[in-house]
């Protein structure tokens, strides 16, 4: 299969993710680049739907703990893990400084890889 990602996944130490105004847990991130995100959750997403999404942080910012961003679902299928799915996002509308604060984590977390 072809790969269309213009930038390399860096993957995370399962980040929370919920969708934003209900707080509803959506599931965690697994990985990350600047376009986009991997998420593994216990529903199945349907390719094409929008989440509003907010992304909880590693104690790594002092100044803040989470960020909210739009994302589009791309794939998604089942995962290894019993019960699960993993489903890919590509993330459409971010906060202002919210690439800046990816480049953050995926700095932090790429130096393990």
């Amino acid at each position: 299969k072809e790969e269309k990602r213009k930038h390399k996944r860096v993957p995370l130490k399962y980040l929370q993710v919920s969708e934003k105004g209900s707080s509803k847990h959506l599931g965690y991130m697994i990985d990350i680049s600047k376009e986009g995100f991997k998420l593994l959750s216990e529903k199945q997403i349907s390719v094409g739907s929008e989440l509003l999404c907010v992304l909880h942080l590693p104690e790594i910012f002092n100044d803040r703990d989470a960020i909210s961003f739009m994302a589009t679902a791309r794939w998604c299928h089942e995962d290894v893990k019993p019960d699960h799915f993993v489903s890919g996002y590509h993330i459409k509308e971010i906060e202002p400084d919210g690439p800046d604060v990816i480049s953050v984590i995926i700095h932090y977390y790429g130096q393990d890889t």
